[in-house]
C-alpha cells in the first residue's frame, strides 16, 4: 500500500510504502529523499534546537557534514567528500613555528638545547607558546609532525655527534636519540641539516618542541634555521 501525504507547510510531498517512507519520492529504502531542484539544503540535524544541528547533509554533487543555523540560514563545513572522491577537513588543525636567521643559537656546551623559535603559523584550535618555543595540540587524534634543523660546525672532534630529538610533553617522541649526525673527525665549517617527519598520537593540550642533543667533549655548533609542522589526520 502506498499512501501519499502532502501538506502546505511541507515543501515536498511524504509517501509511505511497504514501511518505507520516502521524500520528494517514491521509497526504495527505509528512508529516501529526493530533493533535487531545490534551492536548499537537504537537512539531517541532530541538535539542541529546531533551528540548529551538528549534521548537514547540503544537496550538490558533493557530499558535505558540518553544521547548519537555520536562524541565519547560514553553514560552516567540518566534512566533505567531492565529486572525484577527495576528501577535505577544513577544521582540523594545523600549526608551525619557525626559527628565522636572527634567531641564531650558538651551542658551545655539551648536553641538551631547546630550538628557539621566532614566528609562527597556527589555525583551528593549535596554540604558540613563544616563551617555552612550543605547539600545542586543542584535541586527542593522530597528527603527522614534521621538524627540519640546520646550522654549521665550528668546532668538532671524532666521536662527536649530534641529535634531533621531537619531545612530546617533554619527553622524545623516537627513544633517547632520532637522525644522529657524527662526525669521523675535526670538520670546522661543515653545515648540517636534519629532517624527520612520522605520525604520533597526542592528547589534548599535549606539546610538542624541537632539541638537539650532542655527544663528545669537542663539540661547538650553530643553530640557523629551523622549523616545526603540526597537523591534525583525524
Amino acid at each position: 500500500m502506498t499512501r501519499a501525504r502532502e501538506n502546505a507547510d511541507l515543501p515536498v510531498a511524504m509517501t509511505e510504502s511497504g514501511g518505507k517512507v520516502g521524500v520528494g519520492t517514491s521509497p526504495q529504502a527505509s528512508l529516501h529523499i529526493n530533493d533535487i531542484g531545490s534551492t536548499g539544503p537537504a537537512l539531517l540535524i541532530e541538535g539542541a534546537s529546531s533551528t540548529e544541528g551538528d549534521i548537514v547533509v547540503p544537496h550538490n554533487e558533493s557530499l558535505q557534514v558540518g553544521h547548519w543555523n537555520a536562524s541565519t540560514n547560514t553553514f560552516t563545513e567540518r566534512f566533505k567528500i567531492d565529486t572525484s572522491g577527495r576528501i577535505t577537513m577544513p577544521a582540523q588543525p594545523h600549526g608551525n613555528m619557525t626559527k628565522s636567521s636572527s634567531g641564531n643559537q650558538d651551542i658551545t656546551s655539551t648536553g641538551s638545547h631547546k630550538i628557539t623559535f621566532q614566528s609562527n603559523s597556527v589555525t583551528n584550535g593549535i596554540t604558540f607558546d613563544g616563551s617555552n618555543h612550543r605547539l600545542t595540540v586543542p584535541a586527542a587524534g593522530n597528527y603527522m609532525i614534521a621538524a627540519m634543523a640546520s646550522g654549521s660546525i665550528s668546532a668538532v672532534v671524532e666521536g662527536d655527534g649530534v641529535y634531533l630529538q621531537v619531545r612530546k610533553n617533554g619527553s622524545n617522541v623516537w627513544g633517547l636519540n632520532a637522525t644522529p649526525l657524527s662526525s669521523t673527525g675535526g670538520a670546522n665549517g661543515v653545515e648540517w641539516a636534519f629532517t624527520d617527519a612520522f605520525v604520533v598520537a597526542l592528547a589534548a593540550n599535549d606539546y610538542i618542541e624541537l632539541w638537539l642533543s650532542d655527544v663528545g667533549n669537542g663539540l661547538n655548533f650553530n643553530i640557523n634555521r629551523a622549523r616545526v609542522t603540526v597537523t591534525m589526520l583525524g
